[in-house]
């Protein structure tokens, strides 16, 4: 999947996601966010049948407790049973009632707490109805339940999940509050705003991230230039960048309103913009089956285009299309302008 290059935000981005890390291994991965919040997921492993996966989550803070929620794949509408038995090392531990229509179940304190021994073990995990078992790899399990440790500052503490120790809760991290983001209605269009708008693109110097530039075919249509105005000297512009498979991608540059233009890229990779929230915004898929995809949104605050969401949906392990699940990596609060 393409990644996202992002040059005017860059400097805005770094202090909003500094706490935000991820990392993966083998069939599990973590994602934390900017609030501290951890998200790690399982998976069956990579290839194998019938699909699985598990959501763990907690937030940072003294005694936060995990939370943990099932899903089985959804494959062409089916349905998940009505309960699943959670078996740890061939012997059950209680039932999970299933909501039908999303094909997840939440598992009770207890169940977490005994899934949670087990992945920073050996045991075999699975989860049955019938003659089915749903087999949860453990693969990568401890290395990604450590990690989630380290960002949340609870390795050594009695709290801790991969690495218990005697220490307390004292130093443990703190949750963050999400940034507060305040939008900026933008201005109304004008009469030789698309004239304009083709005026700044043919200014836009060559870049191989943005192949559709030197194409002017490619720009007529419904894939013409298009621009609005963010105040009363500086406009945004916008045209095709690439075109792939299952993906696209359309550049998002900062234009001064009168010569010299120096447009300033936001992103070659952009989707759409929301005119009534002032938030642009990227959708990419990871594989054309649609099964995993990432997502990024900048607000405009008046002074630029401020990095106001981050998420992905998970490993492409064919659970569920549009993704398993949403794992934030940058979380705010947008005031809606006025």
């Amino acid at each position: 999947m393409r990644g996202f290059l992002v040059l005017v935000s860059a400097a805005l981005a770094a202090p909003l996601a500094a706490s935000a890390q991820s990392f993966a291994n083998k069939d599990w991965q973590v994602v934390c966010d900017n609030t501290l919040t951890c998200r790690a997921v399982g998976y069956q492993r990579d290839g194998e049948d019938p699909r699985v996966s598990v959501l763990l989550e907690r937030p940072a803070g003294p005694q936060a407790s995990v939370t943990g929620i099932v899903q089985v794949a959804n494959d062409e509408g089916s349905r998940a049973p009505a309960k699943l038995a959670l078996m740890i090392g061939g012997k059950p531990v209680g039932t999970i009632a299933m909501d039908r229509a999303t094909n997840r179940g939440a598992l009770s304190a207890s169940q977490v707490e005994s899934l949670l021994k087990a992945l920073t073990g050996t045991s075999a995990i699975g989860f049955t109805s019938g003659k089915t078992t749903w087999k949860l790899s453990g693969d990568g399990a401890a290395s990604v339940l450590l990690k989630m440790d380290d960002v949340q500052g609870r390795i050594g503490t009695a709290g801790a999940i991969a690495r218990r120790g005697t220490l307390g809760d004292d130093n443990v991290r703190l949750p963050q509050a999400p940034p507060t983001l305040r939008a900026v209605r933008i201005l109304p269009s004008l009469p030789g705003d698309a004239a304009l708008a083709e005026r700044i693109v043919a200014m836009i110097p060559h870049s191989d991230d943005c192949v559709l530039l030197d194409n002017t075919d490619a720009r007529s249509g419904s894939e013409a230039p298009r621009l609005w105005h963010l105040d009363a000297n500086r406009v945004l512009v916008t045209t095709a960048c690439w075109r792939a498979a299952y993906n696209s991608g359309d550049g998002y540059w900062i234009a001064n309103l009168k010569p010299p233009f120096a447009p300033r890229v936001i992103t070659f990779n952009g989707t759409n913009f929301d005119e009534a929230t002032s938030t642009l915004s990227s959708e990419q898929k990871g594989r054309g089956m649609g099964d995993c995809a990432s997502s990024d949104s900048w607000t405009w605050n008046g002074f630029a285009f401020e990095p106001s969401a981050s998420s992905s949906t998970g490993m492409c392990r064919a659970i569920a299309l549009g993704g398993a699940w949403n794992l934030p990596s940058l979380v705010t609060r947008v005031i809606p302008a006025n």
